[in-house]
């Protein structure tokens, strides 16, 4: 007798689909993802109902349009520093000055070869930033 529920690690990974119940931000897309400082805040796994006031109240939050700030990987709390860097990026800071500048704002330490991926973003989206 099989149960239909039950999937390997391989079988969720290779699909990409997280299976009902489950909230994982990674497979939105090529991003980079840290929990240093906001893990502090809420250490815990997030009940849905936790999750649900903080994504209503940071959806209000939006620096790039159609991209998240922050998510929900296995029901912990992440910050997106791909949206920060894209930001950086787009006015004008080489790669070292986004690595300096995202470990300061995340109070954390990256490789000094790390490469963030990037948001592209037209000029205009720089002179429509308040």
């Amino acid at each position: 007798m099989t149960n239909n529920n039950v999937r390997t690690f391989s079988e969720l990974t290779e699909t990409k689909q997280p299976i009902a119940g489950e909230w994982n931000d990674t497979f939105s897309g090529d991003f980079l993802w840290s929990n240093v400082n906001v893990g502090e805040g809420v250490p815990d796994v997030m009940t849905p109902l936790t999750w649900d006031v903080v994504r209503a109240y940071w959806d209000q939050w939006v620096l790039i349009p159609g991209y998240r700030y922050l998510g929900n990987i296995a029901g912990r709390m992440y910050t997106n520093l791909t949206v920060l860097a894209s930001i950086y990026a787009a006015l004008g800071k080489n790669c070292a000055d986004i690595l300096k500048i995202v470990e300061d704002l995340g109070f954390l330490r990256l490789p000094d070869d790390m490469e963030i991926p990037l948001i592209p973003l037209p000029k205009s989206f720089v002179v429509s930033v308040n």
